[in-house]
């Protein structure tokens, strides 16, 4: 993703680099267009409005450009097109509550704390309501709706963004896990704003009764 002109993005036109963003389509090579795998988050950049992501391959293109060539691909079979279902906004919203919606939407909140059904398909009826995350650990991604006796129902606010920005829960006790070091990570470098916008998000949704329990 850095600017090196052999192995990078140099000769890619904004446009394009956009389009990787959102569509996950790429120039394939005689005028041929390439569907990346879904590994790169296309599906949740989509919503990204036009002034942030002409903001974000901007930012790319300070990088410092590195050379390093990556291996060609290879796939059991080739990921087919895909066409986002909405049409993405000039401007990122700025009312709280859709403000906090399109933030977590991009930092893709739901692959971790929304359950899925047997074909791994996320449950829309029980979004953010909390679920066992993949792997050996059984680690718990909590149930983020304002249910008070499983989720953060019992929380204002002003506690979630906090929450958001230092990974420190109500009683003063510091997260740990895998949350812990996404906030670290990403979150922490939220401005307030955003940290309480995506506080009063999470207040509106839907309480769901869920406590996730590892196998």
């Amino acid at each position: 993703m850095t600017s090196d002109p052999e192995t990078g993005i140099a000769g890619y036109s904004d446009e394009t680099i956009a389009s990787i963003l959102r569509t996950g389509q790429a120039p394939g090579g005689g005028g041929a267009v390439k569907v990346i795998h879904p590994i790169m988050p296309y599906k949740t950049f989509s919503v990204m409005s036009d002034k942030d992501v002409q903001d974000l391959v901007a930012y790319l293109r300070t990088l410092e450009p590195i050379s390093n060539a990556v291996p060609k691909r290879a796939l059991n079979e080739e990921p087919p097109a895909w066409t986002p279902p909405t049409t993405p906004p000039a401007e990122a919203p700025a009312e709280p509550v859709a403000r906090g919606e399109y933030l977590v939407t991009l930092a893709n909140c739901a692959g971790c704390h929304t359950p899925k059904g047997d074909d791994g398909s996320p449950m829309t009826d029980m979004l953010l309501a909390g679920a066992v995350m993949p792997g050996d650990a059984g680690e718990i991604a909590s149930n983020l709706t304002p249910d008070e006796a499983t989720g953060i129902g019992k929380w204002t606010e002003a506690e979630i963004a906090t929450f958001m920005l230092t990974g420190t829960l109500p009683s003063g006790e510091p997260i740990e896990g895998a949350m812990a070091q996404q906030i670290q990570r990403r979150f922490s470098k939220l401005t307030e704003d955003d940290a309480a916008a995506i506080a009063a998000y999470l207040k509106s949704i839907p309480a769901v009764s869920n406590e996730p329990k590892a196998p």
